[in-house]
């Protein structure tokens, strides 16, 4: 049988009607008549309205975590599988674009080879996916997964874009804890051009341990949209290359360390050292 999750309204309604409960039995049992005893009556009576109304404030159209968690894990892995079929195997980048029809359209970017670099913008886009032949860092182009949550967070919940790493870390872990309530806490930690995003107990780490069933590679090569949201937020607010160095999950704690470079926006090809996928 499925368990049914209480949020805090309904655990403090039901509360409140346990004790209405036990007022009223004490007073059938002492049977009183005084005005002390009707008070308690009334008060119980209240405490009985109250908690149906806090009962009934219950969200129920809730899902359950651990399978919103799966939703995009056959598309991440599908997508990571479809580029080691093409030879491609760096880690990804999130880059982004300039031009004519959209002035802030983020690509992601995995370069042909493990380690292999980002070209630097402007880079032109012709169509909504492209393969990068002809160039220095060879590669292919992709939208990131994060990039629809993120214009639903611009259009629905106003969010704006700080240029300040230190106030992007805030703006992430409002977006993470508050407005989407995907995690319990978020801590970013800015050293030089390198960030680190650690996100503890997030809610929907049943597709995180599924993605790493399949390879840990995945992680840093096409994130599912919650990391690569991050990336998202950073490469927009900087306006610079994020590179997606590393991602780690602990599973007891259901955690995630995501680790990035930001990249200058000088010409040329950016070519990192490979970070760690585990």
């Amino acid at each position: 049988m499925r368990r049914i999750a209480l949020d805090d309204y309904a655990t403090a309604g039901l509360i409140l009607i346990g004790t209405a409960a036990i007022m009223t039995l004490v007073m059938i049992f002492t049977v009183r008549s005084d005005l002390a005893s009707a008070s308690v009556i009334l008060c119980s009576a209240v405490f009985f309205l109250v908690g149906i109304f806090f009962v009934a404030l219950q969200d129920g159209d809730s899902i359950d975590a651990g399978i919103a968690g799966l939703l995009t894990v056959d598309a991440t892995i599908s997508i990571a599988r479809h580029s080691a079929d093409l030879g491609i195997a760096g880690n990804g980048f999130v880059v982004p674009v300039h031009n004519a029809a959209d002035k802030t359209a983020l690509i992601h970017f995995i370069p042909v080879a493990e380690g292999g670099g980002c070209p630097m913008p402007p880079i032109q886009i012709t169509d909504t996916y492209s393969y990068l032949l002809d160039d220095p860092c060879p590669g292919i182009l992709l939208l990131p997964s994060g990039v629809t949550l993120l214009k639903a967070l611009q259009n629905d919940f106003n969010l704006h874009f700080p240029e300040e790493s230190e106030d992007i870390g805030l703006a992430i872990r409002e977006v993470f804890e508050d407005v989407l309530e995907m995690a319990d806490g978020v801590e970013t930690t800015v050293s030089g051009d390198q960030i680190i995003v650690d996100i503890r107990k997030y809610r929907l780490f049943s597709g995180c341990a599924r993605v790493r069933e399949e390879s840990a590679k995945i992680c840093t090569m096409y994130p599912c949209p919650a990391c690569s949201l991050v990336a998202c937020i950073f490469a927009r607010g900087l306006d610079r290359p994020v590179a997606i160095r590393q991602i780690t999950a602990d599973q007891k704690t259901r955690s995630l360390k995501i680790v990035c470079d930001v990249l200058p926006q000088a010409g040329g090809c950016d070519s990192p050292v490979s970070g760690t996928d585990a």
